[in-house]
C-alpha cells in the first residue's frame, strides 16, 4: 500500500493501546496472555521508536511489574537490565525514568539473594537521585536505608513500581477493576499496593493489584556504599559477588522478538526434516498446500474452526483444539501477500488463541495455526486473514 514503509511500525498510541489491553488481561488473571502481549509490544516499540523513548520505558516498568508481582523476578530482571542498557546510552545515567528503573532493579536483585547487585544499583540511585528527585523522594530514601542496612527495612517498603505512567499524549488506558479476592480469577502475587511517581513523588498509574500476600522477608545488612566515581558507583569490595549475567549495551536494538520468537527451534527442526512451514500468500490466489517429504506426514487433524480478529491495540487469533490437549501449535502470520513468519509456539494444553501487537490498521494480514503431534505428524488449517472495514 503506497505511503506505508512499514507495515509492521508501531508508535506511541498503538503501544499505549496494547498496554491499556495487557493490563485488562492481567486484571482479568490472564497473566500469560498479558504478558506476552506487553513484551511483543515493547521490543517493537523499541526499534521502531527507539531506545529510551517516554512510552517504551513506562510500558517496560509496567511489565517488569507484571513479571515482579507474578512472582518471576528472573523475568522481571531482565527487562529491567535490558531497557537500563540501552536508554543509558542516549539519557545518561542521572535520567529520571532510568533511575527509577535501578530503582525497581535494585529490589528485584535484593529478592534473588543478589545483594552485589542490589547494592550497584542502590548505589546509583542514592548518589544520583538525590540531586535528580530530591533527598526525600521515596526511591532515594529505600535506597539509602537498603546500603545502611538498616534492621527496619525491608524489602516490601522498596518501591515496587517506581515507573512513570504512560506519556500524556498517548492514548489512556481504560479502567479495569482489580480483581476481587472472592470472585474474580486468582491471580499469585508479591504484594499489593503501587509505586511513587519519581517526578513528583506521587502516586503512578499501576498495573492492577492481584490479592496480596505478606511477605516477611528482609533485607540481610551489606557493607556501606563505596566511593563514587566519575557519577558510576563503585565495585563493592569484599567478598566475591554472586553470579549475575548482566545486559552489555549492543550496537543496537535487538531483532523484532514480537514476531519470532520461542518456537524458532522447532521452525528449523521441521525444514531439517523437509518440509516447508511458512506459505505464500499471493493476492487473489489460493494459498498453497505444503507438500511432505520424507517420513513427515501431514496427516494430523489441523486446528478447527480459526478465526481471526482485530481489537484495540492488537489482533486476535483463535481456533478449537482437535487433539483434546495433546498437541502444540505454531502461529504463523504476516501482511497479506507476503511470507508468513513464526509468531509463536504454543505449549499443549495451553488456551488456544494467540494475541499480537503491532499490526498497522490499513493492511490486512494473514495467520495459520498448525497442530504438532509429533516429530513426523502435523496438521495445517487453512488461512484466515484480517479484512479491513
Amino acid at each position: 500500500m503506497a505511503g506505508v514503509a512499514d507495515p509492521y511500525r508501531i508508535d506511541p498510541a498503538t503501544l499505549a493501546a496494547a498496554c491499556a489491553r495487557a493490563r485488562r488481561q492481567y486484571a482479568a488473571g490472564e497473566v500469560a496472555e498479558a504478558t506476552a502481549l506487553l513484551s511483543a509490544a515493547t521490543e517493537a516499540a523499541g526499534e521502531d521508536l527507539g531506545a529510551g523513548h517516554d512510552a517504551v520505558l513506562a510500558a517496560a516498568a509496567v511489565l517488569a511489574r507484571m513479571y515482579r508481582e507474578t512472582d518471576d523476578p528472573a523475568a522481571a530482571r531482565r527487562v529491567l537490565e535490558l531497557h537500563l542498557a540501552e536508554g543509558g546510552r542516549v539519557r545518561g545515567e542521572d535520567d529520571p525514568e532510568l533511575l527509577a528503573m535501578a530503582a525497581e532493579l535494585g529490589a528485584v536483585a535484593a529478592e534473588l539473594g543478589n545483594r552485589h547487585e542490589a547494592c550497584r544499583q542502590f548505589t546509583r540511585v542514592a548518589h544520583l537521585g538525590g540531586p535528580v528527585l530530591g533527598d526525600t523522594h521515596p526511591a532515594v530514601q529505600a535506597a539509602r536505608a537498603y546500603l545502611d542496612g538498616s534492621e527496619k527495612h525491608q524489602l516490601t517498603a522498596l518501591p515496587l513500581s517506581v515507573a512513570p505512567p504512560l506519556p500524556a499524549t498517548t492514548i489512556a488506558p481504560s479502567p479495569s477493576p482489580s480483581p476481587s479476592p472472592h470472585g474474580g480469577p486468582a491471580v499469585p502475587a508479591r504484594a499489593a499496593g503501587t509505586g511513587p511517581d519519581l517526578r513528583s513523588g506521587g502516586s503512578a498509574q499501576a498495573v492492577p493489584a492481584p490479592p496480596a500476600r505478606n511477605v516477611a522477608a528482609t533485607a540481610p545488612p551489606v557493607p556501606a556504599p563505596p566511593a563514587v566515581d566519575g557519577g558510576r558507583p563503585a565495585e563493592v569490595p569484599g567478598a566475591a559477588a554472586p553470579a549475575w549475567t548482566g545486559v552489555a549495551p549492543a550496537a543496537g536494538l535487538r531483532g523484532r522478538g514480537g514476531w519470532v520468537v520461542a518456537g524458532v527451534a522447532v521452525v528449523l527442526a521441521l525444514c531439517a526434516a523437509g518440509i516447508a512451514t511458512v506459505a505464500l500468500l499471493r493476492s487473489g490466489a489460493p494459498p498453497r498446500q505444503v507438500e511432505p517429504t520424507g517420513a513427515v506426514r501431514l496427516t494430523g487433524e489441523p486446528p478447527a474452526d480459526v478465526t481471526v480478529a482485530r481489537e484495540p491495540g492488537a489482533v486476535v487469533v483463535r481456533w478449537r483444539d482437535p487433539s483434546g490437549g495433546r498437541a502444540t501449535f505454531l502461529v504463523t502470520g504476516g501482511q497479506a501477500g507476503a511470507e508468513l513468519r513464526l509468531l509463536a509456539q504454543l505449549p499443549a494444553g495451553a488456551p488456544t488463541r494467540y494475541t499480537a501487537a503491532g499490526f498497522h490498521p490499513a493492511l490486512d494480514y494473514c495467520f495459520q495455526v498448525s497442530a504438532v503431534y509429533s516429530t513426523t505428524e502435523f496438521g495445517v488449517a487453512s488461512p484466515v486473514c484480517t479484512r479491513r472495514e
